[in-house]
């Protein structure tokens, strides 16, 4: 007897993807599905499409549960399909994406096999429309294991998107989601979901295949024609984040270093949101990049001493949270050790266009230690600009053992690439980098200050 998986659709003016997204579901291969449609007062013919595949649905052999509520944005569409959901598992999908096959079978069958597991997650494979052509681009590569935790999603270096999980209801309740679920007006909802799934550090499973397809369209909600819109997108999210961090039931100390986290994250993502504009409106750029250079420099900052008595019971709280995440960090302090005696720091590649997402946090990191850097890129041998910009074209034969190389691109194949050529220095990716130095700062009993 297959566990039932209840699918929650949001539904919002998506006449034109709706119906592929529909046929999607009911070509699983799963056959205990409760498909939840919730019409947020579509005003383009959505509904009388979902009117349309309610009885396919059906005939299907799924349960079919539609409400119909005014507009009132997408997170209280959410809630609403979450309050009506009856299943042993949970599933959010966007209404304009589409579905593998073996998207719920592939994910609720690895749960049904070991209850021990609370969660499990997807790779996705994006999707773009031109000229009515649908393409299939290769799935988006992420360096991230179950155990990375909720940093790394907030650092934009785990997966984002909420419709990559699938969920063990228990665990819902066990994280009071539902409860603490925000209805109020945004253009994102992820880190209602994201945030509690990672932070209460249940088990994830992470398949590394794409079982999704990802939409690009929908990619026009986050598009910005200004710097001011970059900023107000990002607001947005930040708020977000706040709101399901502040909910989260665990130590005050523990919300202030996430909180803290989600300030230099939408420091980063605003850069990378207003590139386009940065000619254009350059002092609105410059101003972005001065404030998220000063909130890098407060991590090295020396901040108020905590007593150890506090920091000791801290981290033996009884609770399945902090210890793991904090705890047991001893490779950083080996790459710290390594950082700190290299005679050469090099930071490789991804130096060319969106290398101001990089530079302040590179800038400040060799501000603190004070030894020859170098940038290499391999474009420098082609590109003025670079050249100008002092990038370097790659040397590895003239790396020894004390050189230590920061490679930006998330690509595994250009870190496998640099780790094949490295000889005997050492290589950290870019995104580890920041993670450690965090979490150095936090193991040096530091604690963050906030206004």
């Amino acid at each position: 007897m297959q566990g039932k998986v209840s699918m929650v659709v949001p539904c919002y003016n998506k006449v034109k993807h709706i119906g592929d997204m529909l046929d999607s579901v009911i070509a699983q291969v799963w056959d205990n599905i409760e498909v939840i449609l919730v019409n947020d007062g579509s005003t383009d013919g959505t509904r009388e499409v979902i009117t349309e595949y309610e009885p396919k649905l059906r005939r299907r052999g799924y349960k079919v549960i539609v409400i119909d509520q005014e507009n009132a944005g997408c997170c209280a569409a959410v809630h609403a399909g979450l309050l009506a959901m009856t299943g042993d598992y949970f599933c959010l999908v966007d209404s304009d994406d589409e579905l593998y096959p073996e998207y719920v079978s592939k994910i609720a069958s690895f749960l049904e096999e070991n209850p021990d597991y609370d969660l499990a997650a997807c790779q996705f494979s994006p999707v773009e429309y031109k000229d009515g052509t649908r393409i299939v681009l290769p799935p988006y590569e992420y360096r991230y294991t179950p155990e990375d935790g909720i940093e790394d999603y907030i650092l934009y270096n785990a997966p984002t998107a909420v419709w990559i999980y699938i969920v063990r209801r228990p665990y819902l309740r066990k994280i009071k989601l539902i409860e603490n679920f925000s209805t109020e007006r945004n253009r994102s909802y992820e880190p209602l979901f994201a945030v509690p799934y990672l932070a209460y550090r249940g088990k994830l499973k992470y398949f590394s295949e794409p079982l999704y397809y990802f939409n690009l369209h929908a990619n026009e909600l986050s598009s910005q024609n200004s710097i001011a819109s970059a900023r107000e997108y990002v607001g947005d999210k930040k708020r977000q984040f706040e709101r399901a961090i502040q909910r989260l039931d665990v130590p005050i100390e523990y919300q202030k270093r996430l909180l803290f986290f989600v300030e230099g994250a939408c420091y980063r993502h605003t850069i990378d949101q207003s590139l386009p504009f940065r000619e254009k409106e350059a002092k609105e750029f410059l101003e972005v990049e001065r404030e998220y250079t000063l909130w890098i420099r407060k991590l090295f900052t020396p901040l108020t001493h905590i007593d150890d008595d506090v920091f000791e019971s801290f981290l033996n709280i009884n609770w399945e949270v902090a210890t793991d995440i904090i705890v047991e960090r001893s490779d950083y302090q080996q790459v710290y050790s390594k950082l700190q005696s290299a005679d050469r720091i090099i930071c490789y590649g991804a130096l060319g266009r969106r290398a101001e997402i990089y530079y302040p946090i590179l800038r400040v990191l060799c501000d603190t230690m004070p030894k020859t850097t170098l940038f290499w890129d391999a474009n420098a041998m082609t590109d003025s600009a670079l050249r100008d910009r002092q990038v370097l074209v790659p040397s590895f034969d003239s790396l020894t053992e004390n050189d230590f190389i920061i490679v930006i691109p998330r690509s595994t194949a250009v870190l496998d690439f640099v780790c094949e050529n490295c000889r005997e220095a050492t290589v950290i990716a870019y995104d580890e980098v920041c993670k450690y130095l965090l979490d150095m700062d936090y193991r040096n009993s530091r604690e963050v200050e906030f206004s």
